[in-house]
C-alpha cells in the first residue's frame, strides 16, 4: 500500500531493512519514488526530514520502532491498531492500515 502511495508523495520514501520490491506494484516509477536500504547502518548518511512511517497489521516490534523514532525527535505515522496505541500512547499520528488515503494525508502535509 505504501508503494502505490509512493508516486503520489513529492518526497522519496526510505524503505530500511527489506528488499526492493519495485515490481510489486507491476509500475516501474517506484523505482524514482523510493529508496531501498537493507541494513539499518546505512541510514546515517540520510537525511530524514519527513516521518517514520509504519503500517503494520500486527505490531511487529511490539512499538518500539515509532518510540525510538520519536525518541530521536522524527514523528511518527502508525497504524491504528491496539499494540501501537498502547505503546506511543497520544502522541504519534495514526492511519488506518486498510485506507490508503488515511496514510497519503499525512504523507502530503
Amino acid at each position: 500500500m505504501l508503494l502505490e502511495t509512493a508516486e503520489k508523495v513529492s518526497r522519496k520514501l526510505v524503505f530500511v531493512g527489506v528488499q526492493e520490491k519495485t515490481g510489486h506494484t507491476g509500475n516501474h516509477a517506484t523505482k524514482q519514488s523510493a529508496i531501498w536500504i537493507t541494513h539499518v547502518e546505512e541510514v546515517t548518511s540520510l537525511a530524514i526530514e519527513a516521518a517514520f512511517v509504519l503500517r503494520s497489521l500486527d505490531g511487529e516490534g511490539y512499538g518500539y520502532p515509532p518510540l525510538e523514532a520519536m525518541a530521536c525527535g522524527i514523528p511518527a505515522v502508525i497504524s491504528n491498531i491496539p499494540v501501537l496505541l498502547e505503546t506511543t500512547g497520544s502522541i504519534a499520528l495514526y492511519a488506518d492500515p486498510h485506507d490508503p488515503k488515511s496514510w497519503l494525508d499525512y504523507l502530503t502535509l
